[in-house]
């Protein structure tokens, strides 16, 4: 298993036009595709503007299986792309029960996904429900024999309680979906150690690393980066993060290829 991070940018999708201090040199919002062990993508994880990658960079014409986590504009924009004259080209997109996409997708033909867990290709996938505003919102857990990861993109524990430091409880779904991978991939759309409200559904960067570092997670990649970052402070988060956790703490960038079995081992600090 091979880990592509398309887009790892917050925001509208509407535009690749995040400045140019943004951690994936574009703004491309979220998407990320899973290889099998022959280098083949089987799987996408949402459908931001980075969608654009799977045609432009790796070539695939007709793109797996692509789960939504929800149907905010940053992780469905990039089917635009993909649909005919009359927005309806066939593509395997599979959302939250009861999703509505946006209008200008609403004729694109998608498969209702369910929590539990899934075999789709070579991949089983766990599908579990988060807090995210009042959007039915789902977190991801791939795995295959040779290792799994966590996806969190979107994520308001606080709903579920303030949690040990205020960040948001360590809820029986998140930990079910994290414990004992060997990276969790969380959005990153605000940081305690700033002075600045948490944006409406989110959590902090530092909930994320806690997170790991209770299920046993040696690795954060931080992704779903908030606008308001730019490569220095995501760098310097990361670098606090790993010092803080005693965890390895990753910047996403779109390009970034993780492969799972490659990032370490927990040591139980």
């Amino acid at each position: 298993m091979r880990i592509r991070l398309l887009g790892v940018r917050a925001g509208s999708g509407s535009s690749s036009g995040a400045g140019s201090g943004a951690a994936d040199g574009g703004g491309l919002t979220s998407c990320i595709a899973v290889d099998d062990d022959a280098g083949v993508v089987r799987l996408v994880l949402d459908a931001g503007t980075g969608l654009a990658g799977i045609a432009d960079e790796l070539g695939v014409r007709e793109p797996p299986p692509i789960l939504v986590s929800h149907a905010h504009r940053g992780h469905v924009a990039g089917l635009r792309r993909w649909c005919d004259a009359d927005g309806a080209h066939r593509l395997d997109v599979r959302v939250p029960a009861g999703t509505v996409l946006p209008h200008d997708l609403d004729r694109m033909p998608t498969t209702p996904l369910r929590v539990g867990d899934h075999g789709i290709g070579p991949f089983e996938v766990r599908v579990r429900a988060v807090p995210h505003g009042r959007r039915l919102t789902y977190g991801f857990r791939v795995s295959d024999a040779m290792g799994a990861f966590a996806y969190v993109p979107d994520h308001e524990p606080q709903q579920l309680g303030r949690g040990p430091h205020g960040w948001g409880a360590y809820h029986p779904d998140a930990v079910d979906l994290v414990y004992g991978v060997d990276v969790l991939l969380h959005g990153t759309m605000a940081d305690a150690a700033r002075d600045v409200p948490v944006p409406a559904g989110h959590t902090v960067a530092q909930y994320a690393a806690g997170l790991a570092q209770r299920c046993h997670v040696p690795c954060v990649a931080l992704v779903h980066h908030a606008p308001a970052f730019d490569e220095r402070d995501l760098d310097a988060l990361a670098e606090r993060l790993a010092a803080e956790r005693g965890l390895r703490v990753l910047v996403g960038r779109a390009g970034d290829v993780l492969v799972p079995g490659e990032l370490g081992r927990f040591d139980g600090r």
